[in-house]
């Protein structure tokens, strides 16, 4: 089924804390008290590891301040027990059997995952602008999908989803360290959705805006359609909508939107 993983991370999520408490790591007050461990990774000997809880997504991860590293709950269960040759996939079926057979509890509180910090207008980026427009870049990115198609299936999207995906203009940019998937608005301005949590400003974030290349350039995914269905779907999170996109093609049009 298209993007099973989507639905079964957000069941993982809902068991967060009591998940880190059933591997022996009470993550609530591990972030209170600041406490040093050592890092999971076996390749990395570092000893200022940690919990916090991500101000973007409102849930609780680990971090490394030697390899750098942040583990969300799949993450830190994938590492702990030794499943990195798994799809992160794969290893969420894995984590909800292992919630079933331990008779793991819902956390009792259930976090409300927003922020009003996910997006971060950025510096104009010169490299990416040609006829004071974005498209040649757009173009060179969706090719970079279709060949480094990796992190969409890890995600749960399907190989047979890839022209989808390619005919929405979703695209990917790696040319530097921290590469993210490179969503269209218009022909002056997209969104960068990172393969991994960066810090912009003193901010973690994976997500962040290009510069506007026109005052009048809007911040919304498929605003363009909206004239054209009569049913409008509106998501916190452009990888939400995406997903919804590809599953529900035929019915439904999806819109996303951030506060600015």
């Amino acid at each position: 089924m298209a993007n099973q993983f989507f639905r079964d991370k957000m069941l993982v999520l809902d068991y967060e804390e009591n998940l880190f408490n059933n591997l022996g790591y009470n993550a609530e007050e591990l972030a209170k008290d600041n406490t040093l461990l050592d890092c999971i990774d076996n390749n990395c000997n570092g000893k200022r590891a940690g919990f916090f809880l991500s101000r973007n997504d409102n849930c609780y991860k680990f971090r490394c301040n030697r390899c750098k590293k942040i583990f969300d709950i799949i993450d830190f269960f994938q590492c702990l027990k030794g499943l990195e040759h798994l799809k992160k996939s794969e290893v969420c079926k894995i984590i909800l059997d292992y919630i079933k057979d331990s008779n793991i509890q819902k956390d009792e509180v259930q976090k409300i995952r927003c922020s009003t910090k996910e997006f971060i207008i950025e510096k104009r980026e010169e490299k990416n602008i040609k006829n004071n427009n974005y498209l040649d870049y757009y173009n060179t990115c969706r090719e970079n999908l279709k060949k480094n198609f990796n992190y969409m299936l890890s995600r749960g999207f399907l190989e047979a989803e890839k022209e989808q995906l390619y005919n929405l203009g979703i695209g990917l940019d790696n040319s530097n360290k921290n590469s993210f998937i490179v969503f269209p608005i218009t022909n002056y301005s997209y969104k960068k959705r990172y393969l991994k949590t960066i810090t912009i400003n003193d901010e973690e974030t994976r997500y962040s805006n290009s510069c506007k290349l026109k005052e009048d350039s809007h911040y919304c995914f498929n605003l363009h359609k909206i004239k054209d269905h009569s049913i409008i779907f509106i998501f916190e999170g452009i990888m939400d909508c995406l997903t919804m996109q590809v599953i529900n093609q035929k019915f439904f049009y999806l819109l996303q939107l951030e506060e600015q």
